[in-house]
């Protein structure tokens, strides 16, 4: 016979990260916080418009144009909580440079 625990509700709270122009810098979302001490994982979910070039096991989001994400961040589960996820919107502003010619 085996008996196994069930895992407890854990909750999670991670705040939107500031904007950035897409050509001068990366969006690093900020840690969530929570219970557990699962990784974390980050995965688009909506990019319509395929602006975004990676994001890191970090959680560093790069871009290749402008416009706004949906981004899913999931504490997966640990030997006391469920895995918990979370959406945060990750927006790359227009480009500030300029050319001169």
């Amino acid at each position: 016979v085996t008996v196994r625990a069930s895992l407890a509700s854990d909750t999670m709270t991670v705040t939107d990260p500031a904007s950035a122009a897409w050509d001068l810098v990366d969006i690093q979302i900020p840690t969530p916080s929570s219970n557990g001490t699962g990784a974390l994982t980050y995965v688009k979910e909506e990019d319509v418009k395929g602006i975004i070039d990676k994001i890191s096991a970090g959680g560093i989001v790069s871009a290749v144009g402008a416009g706004t994400v949906k981004i899913k961040v999931t504490r997966l589960a640990d030997n006391k909580y469920k895995e918990i996820s979370k959406f945060v919107t990750v927006t790359f502003d227009k480009s500030t440079s300029k050319v001169n010619v």
